[in-house]
């Protein structure tokens, strides 16, 4: 995350989700300009993130902490607040971007053999058959005419394709069609 001269990035990030019950529980050292800064860590129990400043940084850290109290607060309108911008803050946002490109790798991973959509709520969901893979469809005519149905079908529904592995031959115009017998899971 770059922000002003700042990069900040997190190295040696530990996620228990088990143990995540209020707030996410994570440890990690926060780094700043390619320089190790900080400790951080929550113990998921609903309490702030701690971001302990290294000793031989404190010159820097403060340096660091005075610039972004320049930074504009930041506006939670679902909340009705105002959070201070600062290295608190930054962490927690680099934990979310930490947790969402791993949950996205899982969601790629996925979708090498699964149809893959995101619902309007948000969550994912695959779809795929059991003796047949995603792959093995796309080299018949008749099962890519059935992926690309499945596919219109779920779009109609204003979910989102996920998957970027498919040829746009099986990308659908707009036709709809009933439903068919297929399986369909929660992506974890």
């Amino acid at each position: 995350m770059q922000i002003g001269d700042y990069k900040f990035e997190l190295k040696n990030f530990k996620y228990l989700e088990e143990l995540s019950e209020e707030t996410t529980c994570f440890s990690a050292m926060l780094y700043v300009n390619e320089q190790k800064l900080a400790e951080c860590k929550n113990e998921g129990h609903g309490g702030s993130t701690y971001v302990d400043i290294l000793k031989k940084q404190e010159e820097f850290g403060k340096e660091v902490e005075d610039f972004l109290k320049t930074q504009p607060k930041i506006k939670v309108p679902e909340y009705g607040i105002e959070l201070d911008f600062n290295l608190e803050y930054v962490v927690d946002k680099l934990v979310d971007d930490c947790i969402l490109a791993k949950e996205l790798q899982k969601i790629e991973k996925k979708a090498k053999n699964h149809l893959v959509f995101k619902s309007p709520k948000g969550d994912y969901y695959t779809i795929g058959w059991k003796k047949q893979t995603l792959t093995s469809m796309l080299l018949v005519g008749k099962d890519r005419e059935i992926l690309k149905e499945v596919i219109a079908e779920e779009l109609s529904r204003g979910n989102v394709l996920v998957n970027k592995n498919l040829p746009a031959e099986v990308l659908p115009d707009d036709k709809v069609v009933n439903n068919r017998r297929i399986t369909r899971k929660r992506a974890k």
